[in-house]
């Protein structure tokens, strides 16, 4: 309706200036106004068009953004720092999806590496108890049940 408003508005300054200058009769002034009218409404029907696929768009990748941050929430346990997104534009809102979901998956990856280290700290300690035992001349985990 905005753009409708403007352009119709530019239109009628546009056709009255034109009135002016031929003194056209009333009739086809009337019979033009309706017609730039119509023209006006569909150019900015196009428009609108254009601008609705891209907030579709928008909203679909912003779905699908909070379904990111929803399954890496739930895998870490944690949730994710989003400002109030209560009165934030379509691409505010896209760009504080994206940002937590990157700061999520870099928490994810660091947990990862700190299981990864401690896998290989139980292993190697694993591996040095059984070469105790097997120093010691015993089996391994008989040292540990003769100990008992």
């Amino acid at each position: 309706a905005a753009c409708n408003a403007a352009a119709e508005t530019w239109g009628l300054e546009e056709i009255a200036r034109v009135w002016q200058a031929t003194g056209l009769p009333k009739e086809v002034r009337e019979e033009m106004l309706h017609g730039i009218r119509e023209e006006v409404v569909a150019i900015c029907d196009r428009c609108l068009a254009d601008h609705k696929g891209w907030v579709r768009e928008q909203e679909a990748l912003i779905r699908e953004r909070r379904q990111q941050l929803a399954a890496l929430e739930d895998s870490l346990d944690e949730q994710a720092d989003l400002p109030d997104q209560s009165s934030a534009t379509l691409v505010q809102i896209r760009a504080d999806l994206d940002l937590a979901i990157e700061e999520m998956t870099q928490l994810q990856d660091r947990r990862r590496a700190e299981i990864a280290d401690l896998s290989e700290g139980i292993d190697a300690l694993a591996a040095r108890l059984e070469e105790t035992d097997a120093g010691a001349g015993t089996a391994p985990g008989e040292a540990r049940a003769a100990e008992a």
